[in-house]
């Protein structure tokens, strides 16, 4: 009984997880006429995210240590989270597809 009691509490809390990414992001107020209109993009955990106005989670993308949108609406980021272990860039397009990657090859 205590296990499914336990699993039960997981499960409640993940999905709770999962609807709190769904929804705003830690956005609790803002003044639009004197905010700046545009999105918020950072890396965080792997991923890179794009956030509109209100918060809200716009698109995703796999590679998340500092991401930078280029012109074309790729994004070029280091292609390792880790950043004593530099592996090199890499460019991915809007669904995530690598255009373009670099490896460092140098030692130290």
């Amino acid at each position: 009984m205590k296990r499914a009691l336990l699993l039960l509490v997981l499960f409640a809390n993940s999905a709770c997880g999962y609807e709190r990414l769904q929804g705003p992001t830690e956005l609790l107020f803002y003044d639009k006429e004197k905010a700046f209109n545009g999105y918020t993009l950072f890396g965080v955990g792997s991923r890179s995210y794009l956030l509109d106005m209100e918060g809200r989670v716009v698109h995703t993308w796999p590679i998340g240590t500092n991401p930078h949108l280029l012109d074309n609406g790729n994004i070029l980021d280091a292609s390792k989270d880790d950043p004593s272990g530099f592996e090199g860039f890499k460019e991915v397009d809007w669904n995530g597809n690598t255009v373009w990657q670099y490896t460092e090859k140098r030692e130290d």
